[in-house]
């Protein structure tokens, strides 16, 4: 028998004073059962750090034609496309035609180091590519944060991210997650 998705819910309050997007959304979001809890936040903290009314969570891990997150416009044409992890140069061309705007949240430490000595050029080749690096302890850290039911709270500022999570174990202290951009 196939296991089946876990589904979490997410208060979240982003107010990202960056790009003046605060808001307030009811996500609920499905974790695969491959899925590490550390890999469903960080698509909540992508969601967060691109958050519009339009960004949508997709089906993800179980169809490899969609990101993660993506934002569409009227037509349904991708505004936002948004994909996890070290994707292939080739994936990245290829979805860069299909969107606006391509952006990757690249995780694993030293595989994604070397994920970037080899594939940095290439991205030169994109103009609609942006890469951003989160470190695997603040990952982890926001992960000892997941349950099926979460208040978040993030604030974005300066270019500073910062996660505040509340819930019946979370005692509310926020964390600062480094989100570097490689591009």
């Amino acid at each position: 028998m196939a296991l089946s998705a876990t589904l979490y819910k997410a208060h979240l309050t982003v107010n990202n004073f960056d790009t003046n997007e605060f808001g307030t959304y009811e996500l609920t979001v499905a974790r695969h059962p491959s899925e590490t809890e550390a890999r469903l936040m960080l698509r909540l903290i992508a969601f967060a750090n691109y958050a519009h009314d339009r960004l949508e969570f997709t089906r993800g891990l179980c169809v490899s034609e969609e990101p993660e997150l993506w934002q569409k416009d009227d037509t349904g044409h991708p505004q936002r496309w948004i994909e996890l992890g070290l994707p292939e140069f080739k994936r990245l061309k290829q979805r860069s035609s299909k969107a606006t705007q391509l952006v990757v949240f690249a995780y694993g430490d030293q595989n994604a180091q070397n994920w970037r000595e080899q594939n940095q050029s290439s991205w030169a080749k994109l103009d609609n590519l942006s890469v951003t690096y989160i470190e695997t302890a603040d990952l982890q850290s926001a992960a000892q944060r997941c349950q099926r039911r979460m208040e978040l709270h993030v604030s974005i500022q300066d270019g500073l991210f910062e996660l505040t999570a509340f819930g019946d174990t979370q005692s509310g202290e926020p964390i600062n997650i480094r989100l570097e951009k490689w591009k």
